[in-house]
């Protein structure tokens, strides 16, 4: 219950000070950015972040619109 709280709390101070993040999406930009150059799959970060695929994917999408990261599709391996 609290954690909900702090989450909801944050996320309104992140909105008012004029960012479009969402605490949610911090664990997946920080997994990106460990990564570097390493491309990881929606299941590699769904993986690490024990959350759903298609709750992955949306924040991902999010993100990109966003233009925290880049979306950049593996020529070898559609799912990276």
């Amino acid at each position: 219950y609290v954690g909900h709280l702090l989450g909801r709390r944050s996320n309104r101070e992140l909105a008012r000070s004029g960012f479009s993040l969402q605490m949610e999406q911090f664990p997946i930009l920080f997994i990106v950015y460990l990564a570097a150059d390493d491309l990881l799959s929606q299941q590699d970060i769904a993986n690490m972040t024990q959350k759903d695929k298609s709750g992955i994917q949306r924040s991902l999408r999010t993100l990109q619109r966003d233009g925290y990261l880049r979306i950049t599709p593996d020529a070898g391996d559609r799912r990276r």
